[in-house]
């Protein structure tokens, strides 16, 4: 979910839709993958602030930005569990009043839960952009929410080669356990890496992760094949099965003749490899 969030965030800054410099995130939801995502941020050198009263009430060097306070920032990703009830529901929480106090400009990132939005006041208030892999009563999503969204993809923000690997590994692992294939041999895992050329070229940051998953492209391909309101649960449940093409940042390498230092830098904190001479 790190890498599809940072792939997100490059793709805006080429549409100049995310500030190239000194951005500023508000993450939503600090657990493991929130955590993920928020050194993902830091690496590419964006200012992040962090909220989850939950962590806040149980440590006490958590720094916390409370939901009410979240305001001056340039996007918002959520990262939290679908909760109707207790002391912090999230159903429907990000709302008019959340919405309202955001610059105009913001971007919201909803890779967590589909019904943490209150599609009402998204569509009514919000003005900023709009990027949703998840949505409510999936594969039947909101048109309008859909047509709304700069970025959409069908629920794949946690789906990579590697993830899939993992899935099948852990499921042998539990049949074994369970005396299910009592006579099969523990497998070693070994994980597919990748390789992106970029001979003669100096590559941006931004082009290397584009390189590896672009979500425009594959938002041009939702709104291509889900036109047909008969057929658009469907072809969401085709795209998000066939989606098997996205390899994690740290199994890639990146081979280049040129790159600048502070291209390097941020390459190497997100684990990409790196072949090639530093400009």
């Amino acid at each position: 979910v790190a890498n599809y969030v940072i792939s997100v965030l490059a793709a805006l800054q080429r549409r100049q839709l995310f500030p190239q410099y000194h951005g500023r995130v508000a993450v939503i939801g600090v657990g493991h993958t929130g955590n993920l995502v928020a050194e993902a941020l830091k690496a590419i050198g964006v200012d992040v602030v962090l909220c989850d009263p939950l962590r806040a009430k149980a440590e006490s060097d958590f720094k916390h930005c409370a939901l009410n306070a979240i305001d001056n920032v340039d996007a918002i990703s959520l990262h939290v569990p679908l909760m109707k009830e207790g002391l912090y529901p999230t159903e429907r929480f990000i709302d008019q009043a959340f919405l309202q106090r955001q610059k105009p400009s913001a971007v919201l990132i909803n890779a967590s839960r589909g019904a943490v939005l209150n599609e009402e006041d998204v569509l009514s208030t919000f003005k900023g952009q709009l990027c949703l892999d998840v949505y409510a009563n999936e594969p039947n999503i909101s048109l309008p929410l859909f047509a709304r969204a700069v970025i959409a993809t069908p629920h794949i923000a946690g789906y990579s080669v590697q993830a899939k690997r993992r899935g099948v590994a852990l499921l042998y692992q539990h049949m074994r356990e369970q005396n299910v294939l009592p006579t099969m041999p523990e497998i070693e895992q070994v994980m597919p890496r990748q390789k992106l050329s970029f001979a003669g070229r100096a590559p941006h940051w931004q082009d290397v992760l584009l390189g590896i998953f672009n979500p425009l492209l594959m938002t041009n391909m939702m709104h291509t094949l889900m036109q047909d309101e008969a057929t658009r649960a469907e072809a969401f449940d085709r795209l998000r099965d066939t989606f098997d093409y996205r390899y994690e940042f740290s199994f890639t390498d990146v081979e280049c003749d040129m790159l600048l230092t502070e291209d390097r830098r941020v390459l190497q904190a997100l684990n990409i490899g790196i072949v090639g001479s530093e400009v």
